[in-house]
């Protein structure tokens, strides 16, 4: 498992992306923006998608985290 940037999440993987886990301070003003951005990275498909309204996250800056899982395509 390893951390990835959203310069290197914008570029198409190569990988299948089966789920998302992301953690929102304030869902209701996040998850439409979310939704949309990941739709474009990876039209037609439809990851398993888990959304949890969370108090504040590690650093007060951050108002998203988000966690990906795929498997590596051969």
């Amino acid at each position: 498992m390893r951390s990835i940037t959203s310069t290197e999440f914008s570029e198409p993987p190569d990988s299948e992306v089966y789920l998302l886990r992301s953690y929102q301070v304030d869902i209701g003003a996040h998850w439409q923006y979310l939704a949309d951005k990941l739709k474009a990275r990876i039209p037609g498909h439809r990851p398993l998608w888990t959304a949890l309204s969370v108090p504040p996250l590690a650093f007060p800056a951050m108002s998203v985290e988000l966690e990906v899982e795929a498997i590596k395509k051969e």
